[in-house]
């Protein structure tokens, strides 16, 4: 569990093992340890799907390759942090 409280506010980033290219950035907003479940937010999604729930079971993918692609747990220097956390408030306002 304390390896699960560390993740609130990084990022599941999945790279193209081939190419390098970001697939998607799950930004972690919340951790519902009840539900055993993240929720993130994918500022690139359309709008409905940008904010939805991964499973804790997510993290046993980290470092490992899935389907060509490549999972990696990614924290932020301060500025994109805060930048990240104000496009979420937007987005969350917005509705």
């Amino acid at each position: 569990m304390k390896k699960i409280k560390n993740m609130l506010y990084k990022s599941f980033v999945v790279k193209s093992k081939d190419t390098g290219s970001v697939k998607a950035s799950q930004f972690i907003v919340n951790i519902d340890y009840d539900k055993k479940e993240f929720t993130v937010y994918e500022n690139k999604n359309p709008r409905g799907y940008k904010i939805y729930k991964l499973s804790f079971d997510y993290i046993d993918f980290i470092d490992k390759e899935i389907s060509g692609d490549i999972v990696k747990l990614v924290n932020h220097r301060q500025k994109t942090l805060e930048r990240k956390i104000s496009d979420y408030k937007e987005y969350v306002n917005s509705l």
